[in-house]
C-alpha cells in the first residue's frame, strides 16, 4: 500500500473489487460494488491489527483495559463504529435501489 501511494501519488487504494469482479464475471453473475473509504493510503483511522492482536493476546478485558488507558484510541474506535453503522444503513439503501435495476433471475 505504501509503495503504490508513493509511486503513483494516490490517496486511496482499493484492492478487493477487481478480484471479486473477475470471479463473478467469469461465472456470469451480475456484479455491483459499493465501497466506503475509511482510510487513506498513508494512514488508517483505527489500527485494527493492534486491536486484534491485543484482544487475541489479552482477551476482551485486556483490550478494554488498554483502551481505557488510551482514551484517544477508544474515542477513535467508538466514533469509527458509529460512522460505520450509519454507512451500513446507507449502503443497504443504495443496494436496494441498485438491485431494482437488475434483471430477474432465470427461472423466476
Amino acid at each position: 500500500k505504501a509503495w503504490v501511494h508513493k509511486t503513483f501519488n494516490v490517496s486511496v487504494i482499493e484492492m478487493e473489487s477487481a478480484a471479486m469482479a473477475a470471479v463473478l464475471s467469469t461465472a456470469g453473475v451480475p456484479f455491483i460494488n459499493v465501497r466506503v473509504i475509511s482510510d487513506t493510503a498513508e494512514k488508517s483511522i483505527v489500527d485494527y491489527e493492534k486491536i486484534v492482536a491485543l484482544k487475541k493476546k489479552q482477551g476482551a478485558i485486556g483490550l478494554g483495559i488498554h483502551l481505557m488507558g488510551n482514551p484517544s484510541e477508544m474515542v477513535k474506535l467508538m466514533r469509527f463504529r458509529k460512522d460505520m453503522l450509519k454507512v451500513r444503513n446507507l449502503i443497504g439503501t443504495v443496494v436496494q435501489i441498485l438491485v431494482k435495476g437488475l434483471p430477474d433471475p432465470v427461472g423466476k
